[in-house]
């Protein structure tokens, strides 16, 4: 019962500061958009809410693989909420600035390193593992509806009617998370060896070196950090695609990111049925695939419903991705390294996000927006061809047996 409970609380949680989240999704490239048109500009404010993956991801982990991961939840929610909580008032004041805009999303993004790897830290503990892949379709589902569905729609109005609005929205979200996570019951404190008295260095060693040495999440991760800078590139600036290409104003932008989520939908009703069908491998070219049909066709249309639809195949693409690859990272990596695996991943995958947010604002200022998506077409067409090559079905039965046969020592 407190297992089920405790589930319940993260489920609910994650929904409401993911409608808050949402709101922000669109209201903040908005804002940016309504300060400069330079897209290095906009870049360097989707670079400053990346990077602290790169700089932050390795120590997040471990800390997480040490310390309660309810608590270390509810610190970064409230973190996230004062930012959130001040910025609300500087656009109110008339002060916001892109150096203000980078500099909220850079600590912001700083606490969410802690956040999202004590989360998905925690959801193996309050759940069996044969139970993970309904468990993170459910976490996908409400992701969708609250940041991609009804928050960006929610957050173009808001908006449009009031500048501040949004932001204070995504502060009041950030409260109420932290307070249902500070009632989440039952033991969320990673076990450890209480001889062991290793550092804080060696132990993100330690996550990273299991993460390099098992092959086939080491190539997932490397082709899904090559997915991520294109798809930061792309969605980094999608805001002045909508704005310079489709003519769409705030609430046709926001509109236009719910095609996200409503693809997202449909890839969560399908992502367990798809994978039971076609098996890890063929999952993974499958949604890799749809994701480069996804950027042809944003770059190829000026019609706003095709890049509803083209951006509503990159979501029902990316959640079958997501959901697929989550599952099987958390039922192979042992409990007491899932934090500092999990970093070591997010460093790699996240990170390349970062890179991506800059090189998109430079290759769209130099060739134009039409040329940037088209690029990310081929590039992510010739991942589809690269995990064909080097990853197969029986290598994910291998790595799970393997995880059984270790789980069970």
């Amino acid at each position: 019962m407190a297992r089920s409970r405790a589930f319940g609380t993260l489920l609910v949680a994650a929904g409401v500061s993911d409608l808050g989240d949402g709101v922000t999704l669109a209201a903040a490239p908005l804002l940016a958009a309504s300060l400069t048109t330079d897209p290095r500009a906009v870049g360097a404010v989707a670079m400053a809410a990346t990077l602290p993956w790169l700089l932050f991801a390795l120590p997040s982990g471990a800390v997480a693989d040490r310390a309660d991961r309810r608590w270390l939840m509810v610190g970064s929610d409230v973190v996230r909420a004062a930012c959130l909580c001040l910025l609300a008032l500087a656009v109110l004041a008339g002060r916001a600035s892109i150096p203000a805009l980078a500099a909220v999303f850079f600590v912001t993004t700083a606490a969410q390193t802690l956040f999202h790897n004590a989360s998905q830290a925690a959801l193996p503990m309050v759940i069996d593992r044969d139970r993970l892949p309904r468990a993170n379709a459910r976490f996908q589902t409400v992701q969708i509806v609250g940041s991609e569905l009804a928050g960006p729609a929610l957050g173009g109005l808001l908006f449009a009617a009031a500048a501040p609005v949004p932001f204070a929205v995504d502060a009041a979200s950030f409260a109420v998370s932290a307070g249902l996570l500070a009632m989440l019951p039952g033991r969320l404190r990673p076990h450890r060896d209480p001889d062991a008295h290793t550092t804080l260095r060696a132990d993100i060693a330690e996550g990273a070196r299991w993460l390099l040495s098992h092959r086939v999440l080491r190539t997932i991760c490397w082709v899904l950090a090559a997915e991520n800078l294109v798809e930061m590139a792309g969605f980094a600036m999608l805001v002045l695609l909508a704005r310079q290409v489709l003519d769409l104003g705030p609430g046709g932008y926001g509109l236009l990111l719910t095609g996200l989520a409503v693809g997202g939908l449909v890839g969560a009703a399908l992502a367990e049925r798809l994978h039971r069908r076609l098996g890890d491998a063929a999952s993974l070219v499958g949604s890799t695939v749809a994701m480069a049909v996804a950027w042809a066709l944003l770059a190829a249309t000026v019609i706003p419903v095709l890049a509803g639809v083209a951006v509503a195949t990159y979501g029902l693409a990316a959640v079958w991705w997501n959901a697929v690859t989550a599952s099987f990272r958390q039922a192979v990596v042992p409990e007491q390294l899932q934090g500092r695996v999990n970093s070591a991943y997010r460093l790699v995958t996240w990170g390349a996000a970062s890179v991506g947010a800059a090189a998109g604002g430079l290759v769209a200022a130099q060739v134009g927006l039409r040329a940037l998506y088209a690029g990310a077409a081929i590039l992510v067409g010739l991942l589809a061809v690269v995990i064909r090559r080097l990853l197969d079905a029986a290598a994910f039965t291998t790595a799970r047996q393997a995880a059984l046969v270790e789980g069970g020592r």
